[in-house]
């Protein structure tokens, strides 16, 4: 069963290694949300960082997006912390920021070895490797691979046979085979979130607590929705931590940081129901009193489970029933139906816990009737928070290839551009205007926010479960929102 054993690479040359999150602002993840938008540590780099100080190396992080560091800056640390190995982790929105990050690491020291991982590079190897500045790449998880790189870095042909990444040797590129995933997930770490100025991040909106730290119980997804990337990168493989693993964790969060909200950003919370009932009974039996918040769908509850969830401190649920029609649904591979949707919704509710759901408007084939019957489910619904973002097909998945075939892409001008694995376009399906798109996203916003029963309870819920500073800046970013958004136009790759 593969696991993690950090006693395995201890005898190794302590390496020097900076991981880095590259400059972004967060108008760029978030674009008219930007006020009300989350800003959380990266969770996943945060347990590779974890194993490699385990390993016995010295590690620095630097966060350029919270810090408001440029790529001059970056260039400026790499000469004082000297590493002898930089890596980043690459998603669809970052992926041109990590190439730059890794070129002003070059400038600084060419002999460094530069290191990208993550879900962008997992799906696309061989164009991370057409960047020059970039020596090596991780795929998938990459705790085990990224000790194992720092054990061979000073054997070049162990360094280029090393499972589960790609390197380039000679011009040459050399195509190892994948690792096998984690099986024993409490071997690794728990992530290294003492490296993060916490005071500086914070969750969306709808995030009740006044210390709010994101956990991870498990990981990977057994479905296979055309629209995601986690099926890419995980292989449609779900695996979690054992419970008294996961309080434990809770409780040193809670006694370190004096956190008293979790997020689980799981795939998938409550696939394994029994898994789930074993983790509140722990929680139950810890005598430790905290809100926290999970991600699922709607045929991966039931009533017993939901009071179970209430009882442990469960006080939000967040679905993603993506459209209010069917067909477009079934387009998608989503595996529901609208009435499951509906009465998923409705059984959260009863339950005493509130609801959150995504819906992607602009889905390929979506007419402007069609968009409308996704908000009409959504005000008529018991959701308590939704968001309506435009979709931005991300390269690599079913859903992408669909784009291709269906719509055409725009670049930040409104100019029409082919398309390509960089997520700095905006795409649109036949038949379609960005424009109407980006108007209906306002519409749909205004219709379900502006209403009585929902900003009765949103009021009452924020101001019972927030601090005062957050509380006023969320406040005052969604008054922007509602009178700005309807002549802002929507940023590329932001969805919103």
């Amino acid at each position: 069963m593969p696991s993690f054993d950090p006693g395995t690479y201890r005898d190794a040359k302590k390496r020097r290694v900076l991981f880095v999150i590259p400059p972004q602002r967060i108008e760029e993840h978030y674009g008219r949300l930007a006020d009300v938008g989350a800003r959380l540590p990266w969770l996943g780099l945060t347990y590779v960082i974890a194993a490699v100080r385990d390993a016995g190396h010295d590690v620095r992080l630097v966060d350029c997006e919270v810090e408001d560091l440029t790529v001059n800056d970056l260039y400026r640390i790499v000469q004082e912390f000297d590493p002898d190995v930089i890596g980043a982790s690459a998603v669809i929105t970052n992926v041109s920021r990590c190439f730059a990050a890794m070129e002003a690491a070059k400038r600084a020291k060419p002999e460094v070895l530069t290191v990208l991982g993550g879900p962008q590079i997992t799906i696309f190897p061989e164009q991370a490797l057409k960047n020059p500045a970039v020596d090596m790449i991780v795929l998938s998880e990459g705790e085990i691979t990224m000790c194992e790189i720092l054990l061979h870095l000073d054997d070049p042909q162990e360094l280029g046979r090393i499972p589960g990444t790609w390197a380039r040797s000679n011009g040459q590129v050399c195509a190892n085979p994948l690792r096998d995933l984690i099986d024993d997930l409490d071997s690794v770490p728990p992530p290294a979130l003492d490296l993060f100025d916490l005071s500086k991040y914070h969750p969306a909106a709808y995030i009740w607590g006044k210390r709010v730290l994101p956990i991870l119980s498990a990981r990977g997804c057994t479905f296979s929705c055309r629209f995601c990337e986690a099926k890419l990168t995980f292989r449609r493989r779900f695996r979690h931590h054992s419970a008294s693993r996961i309080v434990g964790e809770i409780k040193d969060l809670m006694d370190s940081y004096g956190a008293d909200s979790f997020q689980f950003m799981d795939d998938i919370f409550t696939l394994k129901k029994r898994r789930v009932h074993e983790l509140c009974d722990k929680i139950l039996e810890s005598g430790r009193t905290f809100k926290w918040s999970c991600f699922t769908r709607t045929d991966c509850i039931d009533p017993g489970l939901l009071a179970k969830m209430r009882e442990a401190g469960c006080y939000l649920i967040c679905f993603g029933c993506e459209s209010g029609d069917q067909k477009l649904l079934d387009l998608i591979d989503k595996k529901l139906t609208v009435e499951k949707n509906r009465h998923g919704i409705a059984l959260t509710r009863e339950s005493g816990i509130k609801a959150f759901s995504t819906f992607m408007l602009g889905l390929p084939t979506e007419t402007r009737e069609q968009s409308l019957m996704t908000i009409d489910f959504a005000v008529q619904s018991k959701l308590d928070y939704a968001i309506f973002p435009i979709l931005e097909p991300y390269p690599g998945t079913e859903i992408y290839q669909d784009a291709i075939k269906l719509g055409y892409f725009l670049d930040t001008a409104g100019n029409r551009v082919a398309h390509d694995y960089e997520g700095d376009k905006t795409w649109v399906p036949n038949g379609r205007d960005r424009a109407e798109l980006e108007k209906l996203s306002f519409t749909a916003m205004r219709r379900f926010y502006l209403r009585p029963r929902i900003l009765l309870s949103m009021a009452v819920g924020m101001v019972r479960n927030l601090p005062t500073r957050r509380l006023f800046k969320l406040l005052w970013g969604g008054v922007k929102y509602f009178l700005k958004a309807r002549r802002q136009k929507v940023q590329g790759g932001t969805r919103y």
